[in-house]
């Protein structure tokens, strides 16, 4: 019994790994998309579609407040937003300072959830 419950829980890693993966695809789909007029840089109202579009992807939640911070502080090109993603992929940034809190655990079936 016990080895079946380590087996179920290393499946279930396995599965919230391809989540999470997937989830930072859809960030990265929804960011190059948001480059409506194709000039490789993202403007204000730009910007403000993207959010609006982050606010309502599932898998994670979004802080808007420092990721508008970020944003302000870049030059406004699809490759600085695209850095940004990169604070979701550090385990080193603390967690006050997540942009992206992957929620992975939402995007599974209930009967998976907190084993």
């Amino acid at each position: 019994m016990v080895k079946l419950v380590e087996e179920f829980k290393k499946v279930q890693k396995e599965i919230e790994a391809s989540i999470e993966a997937q989830i930072v695809q859809d960030l990265i789909t929804a960011i190059t998309t948001a480059d409506k007029d194709g000039d490789f840089d993202v403007d204000d109202k730009e910007i403000a579609q993207l959010i609006l579009r982050l606010d309502t992807m599932e898998g994670f939640e979004l802080n808007e407040k420092l990721f508008r911070e970020k944003w302000k502080k870049t030059d406004k090109s699809l490759s600085s937003i695209l850095e940004i993603v990169q604070n979701l992929m550090d385990a080193n940034v603390p967690e006050e300072e997540n942009i992206f809190n992957i929620r992975a655990e939402h995007l599974l079936p209930r009967e998976l959830r907190g084993l």
